[in-house]
């Protein structure tokens, strides 16, 4: 098999792009690389309650520390997925940060739904009448319902290969004799701002709800949050005069993000 000339390699170029766009990312949008750092130690803060913390019967929570430690470590990857304008690919790698904290509050709910999730493999047919769809949902984490309907919304989106998917990022264009067919590798300006915001916001919402339900646990840590509110109000107009140059992006930024209304959502 012979080496592939560099002036032709498309596979370099294609990196090349993606080194280009993660120094951009730096440049333009600087501050959405400072908020991501704070949200990162977010998930530090989770952890550290899950190693210190037990419950009023003195349980602890061991078993959630490492879906905090994948969450982090999938919120991270999200992010530089975003960061090289590939939106596509960071709600991919996010998908699991939700599933695991709905699967904590369906421990939390009934400690039973541990060993269906531990079983699947010997029971699926539990598995899946525990854990898919609606059913992820529970009593213990604060928005769960939103939170497994934005889960829904990303298989549809993002994992499956469905019309829309297959449309999103397909551009046809008329020639001579012929017909150009293109796939884009890259978001365009406005869809990378609308997704940008709406995955930063949605961590901070998962962070959130997820710092909620150990309130709830271990009780007497009130001071105990994410700064969900702080950055809505630092953020809200910045995601309001980009729906004004945007408001297509609207449904992203609501349904995917979770930003509320009032922030122009």
């Amino acid at each position: 098999m012979g080496v592939v000339p560099i002036s032709s390699n498309d596979v370099l170029e294609y990196r090349n792009r993606l080194a280009f766009n993660r120094e951009f990312f730096l440049l333009k949008y600087g501050f959405a690389f400072h908020a991501f750092t704070q949200i990162d130690s977010n998930f530090n803060v989770l952890g550290q309650i899950l190693q210190s913390k037990k419950d009023k019967n003195g349980k602890s929570r061991v078993s959630f520390i490492p879906f905090v430690l994948l969450m982090q470590r999938q919120a991270r990857a999200a992010f530089e997925g975003i960061s090289s304008f590939q939106s596509y690919e960071a709600w991919v790698l996010l998908r699991p940060c939700l599933e695991a904290a709905l699967i904590m509050g369906k421990w939390e709910d009934d400690p039973q739904n541990c060993n269906i999730w531990k079983n699947r493999a010997e029971d699926r047919e539990a598995y899946w009448k525990t854990y898919t769809g609606r059913k992820l949902r529970s009593t213990a984490l604060p928005r769960s319902d939103r939170l497994q309907t934005v889960l829904s919304r990303i298989n549809d989106d993002f994992i499956h290969a469905n019309p829309d998917y297959y449309l999103r990022h397909t551009k046809i264009q008329p020639q001579v004799e012929t017909v150009g067919i293109l796939v884009h590798y890259f978001d365009d300006a406005a869809d990378h701002e609308a997704h940008l915001h709406a995955v930063l916001h949605l961590i901070l919402v998962v962070q959130d709800s997820a710092a909620g339900m150990l309130r709830q646990i271990f009780g007497g840590l009130d001071p105990l949050t994410v700064a969900l509110d702080v950055y809505e109000n630092e953020f809200a107009p910045r995601v309001r005069k980009f729906l004004e140059r945007s408001p297509s992006h609207k449904t992203v930024l609501a349904e995917l993000g979770l930003w509320p209304e009032e922030a122009g959502a």
